[in-house]
């Protein structure tokens, strides 16, 4: 017989984004201690080296102190999407779905995982995992413990262009808390005040288990009838903690001429122009307004072998500096 949480697994799927859900009245916690504690990662990040990234990797911890973790929805956003954003992994039927990588992670192994772009910036995302989608192998609840829950996969935009106005740039990366949760092996959301309620549905449960969490009888599909469940009213916040996340952009100093961006000029920077113009190497970093500025020596808005040509003359033969257009 599989494992009662695989049932409250299968429900989850359809029952928690309606935020009803069938469990057990009684919670053994101790009180006002946390019982789930939720985290954003922080990030320093470097504009001049990060024209545009598609690959900035924000954690997102879980520490769970007691109970094993069925599934979660989370709602997480960016105060600042012109500068980070959530990275667009594909569209599906008009619907925009975000990157994010389980791999190492506690989620690792989810049957159902989604992360879901909600507006068009896109600036929000809901994230919804259930460990177990009642297919083979079954995946058990992720027991109480701390560490990485997911990781997501920011983007910046051609952010670079702020450092113009302001050396520093702060991002927040905030959890909506009114509307994200976690619920537990046996189907309850943590930290979660419930109320017993009743619904009027066709067929519904006729005989409840004691917790409220499996149906014994149901009635016949074409009789009217109201059930009894146990209502999410009210989170308390002090068990069920959520901590916020940011990304600090750091206009990096920059310097046309500095072609290989190590902070001074020399002869490895023309050598740097000349492997990039003939050989295929690596591009010159963002500087003064060009994509491949910091390899713009003369300052004439091009970057070609004059530019090499122009630092081997400013470094032994005292020629202008090197400057930006």
């Amino acid at each position: 017989m599989a494992p009662r949480w695989r049932f409250v697994s299968l429900a989850l799927i359809f029952i928690l984004p309606l935020g009803v859900t069938f469990v057990s009245r009684d919670a053994a916690t101790a009180p006002n201690s946390p019982e789930l504690v939720c985290q954003l990662g922080d990030d320093t990040i470097g504009l001049q080296d990060h024209h545009i990234n598609n690959h900035i990797v924000l954690p997102v911890y879980m520490n769970n102190v007691s109970d094993s973790i069925l599934g979660f929805t989370l709602y997480l956003w960016s105060n600042r999407p012109e500068l980070l954003r959530f990275g667009m992994d594909s569209v599906r039927g008009g619907v925009m779905y975000a990157k994010f990588d389980t791999v190492g992670t506690r989620c690792g192994g989810f049957e159902f995982f989604d992360a879901q772009i909600v507006d068009s910036i896109p600036s929000l995302v809901k994230i919804s995992g259930i460990c177990d989608g009642g297919s083979p192998p079954i995946v058990k609840p992720i027991p109480p413990g701390n560490g990485v829950l997911l990781n997501l996969i920011m983007e910046t935009t051609a952010a670079d262009s702020v450092c113009d106005s302001m050396p520093v740039h702060m991002v927040r990366l905030q959890i909506d808390r009114y509307q994200s949760s976690f619920v537990n092996q046996a189907g309850q959301r943590i930290a979660c005040n419930y109320v017993l309620d009743t619904l009027f549905e066709w067929g519904c449960c006729k005989t409840w288990s004691p917790d409220y969490t499996i149906c014994i009888e149901h009635w016949p599909q074409d009789y009217l009838c109201k059930t009894p469940y146990l209502r999410c009213e009210s989170y308390d916040y002090n068990k069920l903690v959520f901590i916020d996340g940011s990304t600090e952009f750091t206009c990096n100093p920059c310097q046309c001429g500095d072609a290989n961006g190590t902070g001074t000029i020399n002869i490895s920077d023309a050598v740097f122009l000349i492997a990039y113009i003939f050989a295929g190497g690596t591009a010159p970093g963002y500087c003064g307004g060009n994509p491949n500025g910091m390899g713009d020596a003369s300052g004439d808005g091009k970057i070609n072998i004059s530019d090499a040509v122009y630092l081997i003359a400013y470094i032994f033969a005292g020629g202008t500096q090197p400057h930006c257009p």
